[in-house]
C-alpha cells in the first residue's frame, strides 16, 4: 500500500491541475455555435437587439401572470411584419 501512495497523490495532483483547465475548453455545442456564427458573419448576417412593441410586452406579461394562453385566448404569431411580431 505504501508504494501506491505517491502514485495516488501524484494522480490526484494532476487531476487538480487539469480539472479547471478542462473547464476553459469549449464543449462541442459551443464550438459548433462559434462556427455557425462565424459563417453567418462571413455571409453578412447581423443581429440587432430591438425593443419589443408595447402590445407584445403586455401580452407576454399577461401570459406569464395568468399561467398560459388559455386565460385570454391570444395567440403569439411571428415574425411577420416590419416590427417582427404580431398578435392575432
Amino acid at each position: 500500500m505504501s508504494q501506491w501512495l505517491p502514485v495516488i497523490i501524484i494522480g490526484f495532483a494532476i487531476a487538480l491541475v487539469l480539472g479547471p483547465v478542462m473547464w476553459l475548453k469549449p464543449n462541442q455545442r459551443d464550438s459548433r455555435l462559434a462556427d455557425l456564427r462565424g459563417r453567418a458573419a462571413q455571409k453578412g448576417i447581423t443581429v440587432q437587439i430591438q425593443a419589443l412593441p408595447p402590445r407584445l410586452i403586455k401580452a407576454l406579461l399577461r401570459f406569464i401572470t395568468t399561467g398560459g394562453m388559455t386565460a385570454r385566448g391570444c395567440k403569439l404569431v411571428g415574425p411577420s411584419s416590419a416590427s417582427g411580431w404580431s398578435m392575432s
